[in-house]
């Protein structure tokens, strides 16, 4: 980490054409940064990067110390997470972002000029940012953080995850044929999936605009009925692969005759409820 950071120093005074200047760099938490902001900015939160430029009472930059550099890279992580890049890739844009401050660039001001730097000099260090951190696992890693956010936040998605889990366990009874297993399976991950696909618009409405605005509405109707129409298919199929008397009364027979089968679908029917209406916002 040290020295991806030392590097994007160096490319970002390169770029700049300056030399022999040094820059001081604490990687810190989200609590110390926001003591920072709270200090310094008179803002009670954490942020990603601060920069603290060396200037002398004339304006100038003073001797060889450029300033210095303050990085949470607890926030580092998270914005990794939300953009999809790896935390190194977030370390080296922050630290690149931070030198072009200490530069004298404003991006109220010059947001045109520090884009194009920084995503030139970005390219430039894409190169020496390590393999690991492009591998597959950093794919599955993301995957997984949006899966995770989809089953604490979303209730309609943890619903749907409850239902397809009970389907699961009884399915054996039927004894399907693979043609049948396999719509199963389909339908599922159908629903499912457009639970995923619904929470994915709506968050990303939602950090566009907090206004009412007619076509984000549109959106988020369309998203939803989207699920509705997923939903009401699985209901049908539902229908048509486990709607058969006998087998059902195989099942409730199987349960209601053992004292610890009843128990355990007690418990397991509780602990789905808890599972469901536990908290968590319910954007769907």
């Amino acid at each position: 980490m040290a020295g991806l950071i030392r590097y994007a120093i160096e490319k970002a005074l390169c770029y700049n054409d300056v030399k022999q200047r040094s820059v001081s760099v604490v990687i810190c938490d989200d609590n110390y940064i926001q003591g920072l902001n709270k200090q310094y900015r008179d803002m009670d939160c954490p942020t990603d990067v601060l920069s603290f430029p060396l200037y002398d009472e004339n304006g100038n930059l003073d001797g060889d110390e450029l300033g210095d550099i303050v990085i949470s890279v607890e926030t580092a992580n998270r914005q990794a997470i939300e953009y999809g890049h790896s935390p190194e890739r977030g370390i080296a844009f922050l630290t690149v972002h931070s030198v072009l401050h200490l530069l004298g660039y404003d991006h109220t001001e010059d947001e045109t000029i520090m884009f194009t730097m920084q995503k030139e000099i970005m390219e430039s260090i894409n190169n020496k940012i390590s393999p690991k951190t492009k591998k597959i696992c950093h794919s599955f890693k993301f995957a997984f953080s949006g899966m995770w956010f989809c089953i604490k936040n979303e209730r309609n998605f943890r619903f749907h995850l409850f239902a397809a889990l009970t389907v699961s366990l009884i399915a054996p009874y039927y004894k399907f044929i693979t043609v049948e297993k396999i719509l199963l399976v389909f339908v599922i991950t159908t629903v499912l999936i457009s639970e995923m696909f619904n929470t994915a618009i709506e968050a990303f409405i939602d950090a566009q605009t907090k206004k009412y605005i007619t076509f984000a509405k549109v959106a988020k109707d369309v998203s939803a009925g989207a699920v509705l129409l997923a939903a009401i298919c699985a209901i049908v199929c539902g229908l048509f692969l486990f709607l058969k008397v006998d087998i059902i009364h195989n099942i409730l027979t199987d349960i209601f005759t053992s004292i610890p089968k009843i128990i355990a679908t007690i418990i397991y029917f509780s602990a789905g409820y808890v599972f469901i209406s536990k908290g968590g916002r319910n954007i769907s």
